[in-house]
């Protein structure tokens, strides 16, 4: 069994990995939302 310390390291490097992950993710998607061409108005949009 794990002392409580050694646990609260193994939380901390799962944190730090999730931490990376969401921010790698997060900026793929605004990558991805950039190169990706837009339309000046909504779909739906009806101007008359």
């Amino acid at each position: 069994m794990k002392s409580f310390f050694a646990q609260l390291k193994d939380i901390e490097a799962l944190t730090k990995q999730n931490m990376l992950y969401v921010a790698v993710e997060s900026i793929q998607d605004v990558v991805e939302a950039a190169q990706t061409p837009q339309s000046p108005f909504p779909k739906g949009l009806c101007l008359l």
